[in-house]
C-alpha cells in the first residue's frame, strides 16, 4: 500500500504549533526532524487520503513568515515511518505490540498484551492523551461492562476494555478508514466477538445504556459534542474525556458543566477526566 508523506518546513520554535494542528486533526505521531536549524514535521497517510484541507491548515500564523509544505508518495512505509518510531511499550498492565515486531517474534500474543498495525491517523498508545486513558482504564474493574469508545480510531483503548473483562465494547469513528483499521486489529489481536467497530454517527447510540463511554478526542471537538454528551448522560455511569490541553480546560469544565468531575489526571500539557453522571 502506497501511502502520502506531508511535511511542513518550519523554524523549531513553531514546533509546537504544527504538532498541535495534526493532533486537533487526530494526526497523533508525527515525525519531527531538524535540518540546518530548521525542522520538518511528518506524518504519513493513506494515498486517497483527501490533503489538501489538511494543507490549508497551516497558515503563516501557525508556522511563521517562512515555512513551506511539501508532499511526496512513499511505497515503503515501514522503514519510513513505522519500525523506527513506533517501539513496544508498557502502559500499566498493558503491554502495546507493533504488528511487525509480533511477526518477527513468532510467539504467542501474551496476557494483556495488545498488537496494533499503527496507521498515521490512528492511536498507537504513544501520545500522552491516549496513555492517559490506558492508566484510568488500567485501574477499572469492567467486568461485564458495556463501553462506547468514541473516537476509537485503532481501537485500542475498546481492546483494553475488552481485556479488562468488558462484556460488550462499540467504538464508533466518523473516519471509515479508522473503523477499517481497528477492525484488522482486532483479527490481530484474536478477538472474534465482544466488540463492534462502526463509523455510525453518535446519535445512534445516544439511548443505550452505557457503564463507561471514553473520547479521546481534541477539546475543539468535545464541545462540538456538548449535546450528544449531555444526551448520553441520561443513560451512562462514568465517563473519561481526553485531549484536552491545559490551555483549553477552563472552556471544556464550563461547557461540561453538567456533569460531575470526579478526577483530573495530568500528563506534560494534557489532562484527562474522570466524570459521572449527575442523576
Amino acid at each position: 500500500m502506497k501511502y502520502n508523506k506531508l511535511s511542513i518546513i518550519s523554524a523549531p520554535e513553531f514546533e509546537d504549533n504544527i504538532i498541535a494542528v495534526f493532533l486537533s486533526q487526530g494526526l497523533e505521531n508525527p515525525v519531527v526532524e531538524y535540518e540546518d536549524k530548521r525542522i520538518k514535521c511528518s506524518v504519513f497517510l493513506p494515498e486517497d487520503y483527501s490533503i489538501e484541507s489538511l494543507k490549508g491548515l497551516f497558515t503563516s500564523d501557525i508556522c511563521g513568515n517562512d515555512f513551506s509544505v511539501n508532499s511526496e508518495i512513499i511505497e515503503d512505509f515501514w522503514s519510513n515511518r513505522l519500525h523506527g518510531d513506533f517501539k513496544r511499550l508498557t502502559i500499566g498492565d498493558f503491554l502495546i505490540t507493533p504488528l511487525h515486531e509480533f511477526k518477527q517474534e513468532k510467539r504467542k500474543r501474551y496476557e494483556n498484551e495488545i498488537i496494533i498495525l499503527p496507521a498515521q491517523a490512528f492511536g498507537t498508545g504513544q501520545h500522552e492523551t491516549t496513555e492517559l486513558v490506558l492508566s484510568i482504564i488500567n485501574r477499572f474493574n469492567m467486568k461485564y461492562a458495556k463501553v462506547l469508545d468514541i473516537g476509537c480510531g485503532s481501537g485500542i483503548l475498546s481492546f483494553a476494555a475488552y481485556l479488562k473483562g468488558a462484556k460488550s465494547v462499540i467504538g464508533i469513528d466518523i473516519d471509515p478508514i479508522a473503523v477499517y483499521n481497528a477492525r484488522e486489529n482486532m483479527s490481530f489481536n484474536d478477538i472474534n466477538e465482544g466488540i463492534t467497530f462502526s463509523d455510525s454517527p453518535i446519535t445512534n447510540f445516544i439511548n443505550k445504556p452505557w457503564d463507561y463511554v471514553f473520547a479521546n478526542i481534541i477539546s475543539g471537538k468535545l464541545i462540538g459534542l456538548k449535546q450528544d454528551f449531555k444526551l448520553l448522560s441520561n443513560t451512562t455511569n462514568t465517563f473519561v474525556f481526553s485531549g484536552i490541553t491545559i490551555e483549553n480546560e477552563e472552556e471544556f469544565l464550563k461547557e461540561f458543566s453538567f456533569l460531575e468531575f470526579k478526577e483530573r489526571i495530568q500528563k506534560g500539557e494534557w489532562v484527562a477526566f474522570i466524570c459521572k453522571s449527575i442523576k
